[in-house]
């Protein structure tokens, strides 16, 4: 198993990816290809966060992936670093990539001094997983206006 920065050319592999953690864990807002592309461009060029793909060694496809976003928290008084998604094919599941994988973010992630993420109320294993990582749920709820 090998983690390493996506690449443009691992985009058709991360949009596959993406469609498979909707049919896995559907949400209302599901992103679609264009957005999964648009979402590539602006984490990378703009140095907004990073993408980590999980592998099997050179020339192999992926078949993990962890979007990462980072914003200024005052009330922290540093980085806060969103885990926006996480996904490990289903083959692959309880063999510790995702693990792995939010390892490597906490140890490669310079200037974070807290890493958040979001779980749908069902998936109790993945819930089961980030609270052994040390994740708590929060006192404050979140709320969201989509404006588009």
């Amino acid at each position: 198993m090998r983690i390493r920065p996506f690449q443009p050319s691992d985009t058709g592999d991360v949009v596959r990816m993406v469609g498979e953690l909707y049919v896995d864990d559907p949400s209302p807002h599901a992103p679609g290809d264009a957005n999964v592309r648009r979402t590539l461009g602006v984490i990378t060029d703009e140095r907004r966060g990073a993408v980590w793909l999980v592998d099997d060694g050179e020339g192999t496809r992926p078949f993990a992936y962890l979007f990462l976003s980072k914003l200024w928290s005052n009330e922290l008084g540093g980085d806060l670093v969103f885990i926006d998604e996480l996904w490990v094919a289903r083959d692959r599941r309880s063999r510790g990539v995702g693990i792995a994988l939010i390892e490597h973010a906490f140890a490669t992630t310079k200037g974070a001094v807290a890493f958040e993420l979001e779980v749908t109320p069902d998936n109790t294993r993945a819930r089961a997983l980030y609270e052994r990582l040390g994740f708590r749920p929060l006192a404050n709820h979140s709320l969201r206006r989509v404006v588009r």
